[in-house]
C-alpha cells in the first residue's frame, strides 16, 4: 500500500539574499519536524524549498544567492532539499485563479488593478506587470496538494497576512483546505516555535481532524539550541 505523502517546506528565501541564520534556524526546524512524521507517523515526506526568483526581478534587485551553496547549507542544517522550486513560475497559474475568481464574482478590476473582493486586497498591479504574494502562493499551494494529502509550511511571522490571503482564495476556488493545509508561523528571531500538529484517524480511508482538534489534541514544542 502506497503511503500518504507530506509536503514541508522550509527555508524561504529571495534572490537577492545570502542566506543567514534565520534560514538555517528554519532549515533546523523543518528537519526536525520532517524525521517526527516520518518516525512517528510513518508517512512519505517530500522535503520542499520555495526560492522567491520573482519580487527581487520586479524590485530591480541584485542576485546575491548561491543556490547551490545554499542546497547545501541546507542538507548540513539536516533539511535535505528534494524539490527545488521557483516563484515566478507559478505565475501562469496566477492567471488563470484571477480569471475564475473574476468570473465567479470574488474579484473585481479598477482601473487596470485587480482586486480580491473578500478582503478588497489588492491581486494584480498592472503599472508593475505584478502578481502579489498571497496570490503566487494560493498556486504554490495548489500545485502543492496534486501529490499530497497534506502540506506544512514554516513561514516568518511577517508572512501571515499572505498566507491568509491565499487560505481565503483557495476556499473561493471552492477547495476545502483547512484540514490539508497548515503554516507553522514564527518569529525568525526567536528561539523556538510552537506547532499544531496532527494525527491520522483510520476508517475507510486516511483522515485527518480538523486544524480546531488538532491544536486542541497535539501541541508540539520543536527548541533551537
Amino acid at each position: 500500500m502506497k503511503k500518504e505523502k507530506i509536503i514541508v517546506e522550509a527555508g524561504h528565501i529571495y534572490t537577492s539574499e545570502k542566506p543567514g541564520q534565520n534560514h538555517l534556524n528554519d532549515a533546523i526546524l523543518g528537519g526536525k519536524i520532517a524525521s517526527h512524521i516520518e518516525s512517528n507517523f510513518g508517512f512519505e515526506v517530500e522535503k520542499w524549498l520555495l526560492v522567491d526568483n520573482y519580487n527581487p526581478k520586479k524590485n530591480n534587485e541584485i542576485e546575491l544567492l548561491d543556490l547551490n551553496g545554499y542546497l547545501f547549507q541546507l542538507r548540513s542544517a539536516g533539511f535535505n532539499v528534494e524539490k527545488c522550486v521557483f516563484e515566478e513560475n507559478y505565475v501562469p497559474a496566477a492567471k488563470d485563479i484571477i480569471e475564475i475568481l473574476l468570473k465567479n464574482s470574488h474579484a473585481f478590476e479598477q482601473n487596470g488593478n485587480i482586486f480580491f473582493s473578500k478582503k478588497k486586497s489588492l491581486l494584480y498591479e498592472p503599472e508593475k506587470d505584478k502578481y502579489k504574494c498571497g496570490l503566487l502562493d494560493a498556486a504554490l499551494y495548489l500545485h502543492k496538494l496534486q501529490d499530497s494529502a497534506f502540506c506544512l509550511t514554516l513561514l516568518d511571522k511577517k508572512y501571515e497576512s499572505e498566507h491568509g490571503m491565499a487560505m481565503e482564495i483557495l476556499k473561493r476556488l471552492g477547495h476545502n483546505v483547512e484540514d490539508k493545509i497548515v503554516a507553522l508561523l514564527y518569529s525568525a528571531s526567536g528561539n523556538g516555535a510552537k506547532m499544531p500538529f496532527f494525527k491520522p484517524l483510520v476508517e475507510n480511508s486516511l483522515q485527518f481532524l480538523s486544524l480546531s482538534d488538532q491544536l486542541e489534541n497535539i501541541a508540539w514544542s520543536f527548541k533551537i539550541k
